[in-house]
């Protein structure tokens, strides 16, 4: 199999140039309040991203006497754009991370080794299925957790306008995506109102008490309330705090919150949002772009131990 080249040695200069350009200018850049799953998206878009670009560099290099030398050169580039495009971001408002220059270089290589299986000069099967096995098994790995983000964040939307049920595989990026690492998924006991699934249960953490923290789908304009399934695990009723925060300007937040008197007995909680309060020093919320909910403690400090499931918008 024969692939294609970039005929004109000028205009593979340029093209390069500017696919360097183009790859450092998403590295220098960022978006205003991501949430965690965009986010945790972006850094799984290197190893795809740089595979890519290995394949536009390995076009560009065009035929060479030596077939090996046409793979050399278009790994070079890459392994150096890689290098300037993470270096890059040291000045600006993201960080370099040597682990994603190690998936930038897992995608390099394995797009080069597919190349190289699929190319007729790799000589005999043997070493040509020693390639495609590990071309294969790289871009698997490294476009593995970019493909699952993508799945969640595409059901996310379409689960509206339940925001999250703990019911669903992969529902789980939407929490890891947050790092909370004193919370569980248990099964729900006898006396739970929806007994089939799974239940949210977490103890306190950080300074703020937070239980739970989501990034949800931004637009709640069509709805009138929040409702969510809740109980205290410790035997003693909680003043449970519940913050909304949008994301309509980059320069000052909304933010309006409400709170609720959860019981050890498991039942339906309904905030509407017209009884939500503003807070001071944020402006009203709107609810066209939200960007996060939260559940912590009124009253933090106590370790207290909440249970939580099916948060869901009403009309």
């Amino acid at each position: 199999m024969r692939i294609a080249a970039f005929s004109a040695p000028a205009t593979r200069v340029v093209a390069g140039c500017i696919a360097l350009l183009i790859v450092i200018a998403i590295h220098r850049s960022a978006m205003d309040h991501p949430s965690a799953l965009i986010e945790s998206l972006g850094h799984a878009l290197h190893g795809p991203g740089f595979a890519g670009l290995a394949l536009v560099f390995f076009m560009l290099t065009g035929a060479t006497r030596n077939p090996r030398s046409r793979y050399y050169m278009a790994a070079a580039l890459s392994f150096a754009a890689a290098l300037i495009a993470e270096a890059a971001q040291i000045p600006g408002p993201r960080d370099a991370q040597v682990v994603d220059l190690l998936i930038d270089f897992a995608g390099i290589v394995g797009m080069l080794a597919l190349l190289a299986a699929v190319s007729k000069q790799s000589g005999t099967r043997w070493p040509r299925s020693l390639f495609l096995a590990l071309g294969v098994g790289l871009l698997v790995f490294v476009s593995a957790q970019a493909i699952a983000l993508s799945h969640a964040i595409v059901r996310q939307y379409l689960s509206q306008p339940q925001i999250i049920s703990f019911d669903a595989s992969w529902e789980r990026r939407l929490i890891a995506a947050q790092d909370q690492p004193l919370a569980t998924l248990l099964d729900a006991p006898d006396n739970w109102p929806d007994p089939s699934g799974k239940i949210y249960r977490a103890e306190e953490q950080a300074r703020w008490g937070i239980f739970l923290k989501l990034d949800p789908f931004p637009d709640w304009s069509d709805y009138a309330a929040l409702s969510f399934i809740a109980a205290t695990a410790d035997g003693e009723p909680m003043e449970l705090a519940i913050n909304i925060w949008d994301r309509a300007d980059a320069s000052q937040l909304g933010r309006e919150n409400a709170s609720v008197t959860v019981s050890p007995n498991a039942r339906r909680y309904r905030v509407a949002f017209e009884s939500l309060q503003s807070v001071d020093g944020y402006t009203p919320l709107d609810r066209s772009r939200i960007e996060s909910l939260v559940f912590s403690a009124a009253s933090p400090g106590g370790k207290r131990t909440l249970l939580l499931d099916d948060i869901r918008l009403e009309r």
